[in-house]
């Protein structure tokens, strides 16, 4: 069951990234992006007052924030305290997941903790946070100069994604 849980963390998480992927050319923002590449202006009008309520309550502290329409809703993107922030919002403007990427500085002790008595010969290079519903999961990189490992960490439960040789 706890590895079925986690597939399907697993599978909503790439899902999220891939279709919340989207580039501006420019600092506007609100912005857009069509299928073809094209990028351009997303009326305020656009947004999802909802959306955008949750987030102002949500992320108060957020600063310089982007939004970009995407097939199935909203994402909004920006930087706080060295941590890149992505969050989702379908169209009726329901928050539906947070993504976090950041480094082992602004890791949870608890988690790095985790990791490293695990691990305490790999170097952490990079964490991915996903908040879906009362959910947290952890895509955990580390590295030991011979291979590098992603790390999935759900429930408290962890296992090993990837594993490579340099």
């Amino acid at each position: 069951m706890k590895k079925l849980i986690l597939l399907s963390v697993l599978s909503a998480f790439v899902l999220v990234v891939f279709n919340s992927i989207t580039y501006a050319q420019n600092d506007l923002s609100f912005v857009s992006q069509s299928i073809d590449g094209k990028t351009f202006r997303l009326p305020v009008n656009e947004l999802n007052s909802k959306a955008v309520r949750h987030f102002n309550n949500e992320f108060s502290f957020a600063d310089n924030e982007k939004w970009f329409k995407i097939r199935d809703g909203f994402t909004v993107k920006f930087m706080a305290n060295d941590i890149q922030y992505r969050v989702g919002y379908n169209k009726k403007g329901n928050w539906v997941n947070t993504i976090k990427i950041y480094y082992e500085p602004e890791m949870p002790q608890s988690i790095r903790h985790l990791v490293k008595r695990a691990y305490y010969d790999y170097a952490i290079t990079l964490i991915e946070e996903l908040a879906i519903k009362n959910q947290v999961t952890y895509i955990i990189h580390i590295d030991n100069g011979i291979g590098f490992k992603k790390l999935l960490l759900a429930d408290g439960e962890m296992t090993i994604m990837e594993e490579y040789s340099k």
